[in-house]
């Protein structure tokens, strides 16, 4: 007479394991936390996203923590914290890699915006540094509106702003563009554009004159 409130407790107590361990997983996918009840924002902690456009990746990341909130036009907007790790593809192949202390993705697109100490780093070993760094998904475009200082290999410049074509891997450098090596050669120009296939760099429209210094190596 005793068995059939055995089995329901056994089933009751099964449902309650089934649901704990549901409630487990959920825990780990959902976010750390929810704040401001009149403005949603949801955060993930240590999340990695990747960028698509027209089925192809563009970049991927890996970031402290991200907050999802909505924008004016009710889209998606992410919010990076810590942004690491960063890869931008060229043709499905890395082309450089990238950080910055902070981010912004809105969706839809893969339209990005990094900001605070954005350092990129191409294959060559070209390495930009900058504070603020916009990528255009459409145009597979890197802009830097502000400063910008360069180091490859043993040459160094800093310029007002770089415009880099990712498709095509060339970078251009705009205003007051100043160059130096470690050899002590100097040139000044509004100017300069590195195109990575031929490993050249160009400058124009000279701002004085330039200073080469030849030696033996």
């Amino acid at each position: 007479m005793q068995r059939p409130k055995l089995q329901r407790w056994l089933i009751l107590a099964a449902v309650a394991v089934l649901a704990a361990v549901a409630g487990v997983r959920w825990l780990d996918r959902a976010p750390a936390g929810v704040e401001e009840a009149g403005e949603p924002v949801i955060r993930f902690v240590s999340p990695r996203l990747v960028g698509l456009h027209r089925g192809g990746r563009q970049w991927s990341l890996a970031a402290d923590a991200i907050e999802e909130t909505r924008g004016e036009k009710d889209e998606r907007v992410v919010h990076l914290i810590r942004v690491r790790d960063g890869l931008l593809y060229r043709d499905g192949q890395e082309a450089l890699r990238f950080e910055a202390a902070r981010g912004v993705w809105r969706e839809p697109g893969s339209d990005l915006v990094l900001q605070g100490d954005v350092v990129f780093v191409n294959k060559d070993g070209l390495r930009f540094e900058t504070q603020e760094v916009r990528w255009n998904a459409e145009a597979e475009r890197l802009i830097a509106p502000g400063p910008v200082e360069i180091v490859y290999r043993d040459q160094r410049f800093v310029a007002d702003r770089l415009d880099a074509d990712v498709g095509e891997d060339v970078y251009e450098f705009i205003g007051n563009v100043r160059w130096t090596n470690e050899r002590g050669a100097r040139v000044q120009a509004e100017r300069a554009v590195y195109r990575s296939e031929s490993g050249v760099l160009e400058f124009e429209g000279l701002v004085g004159p330039a200073e080469l210094v030849f030696g033996e190596d």
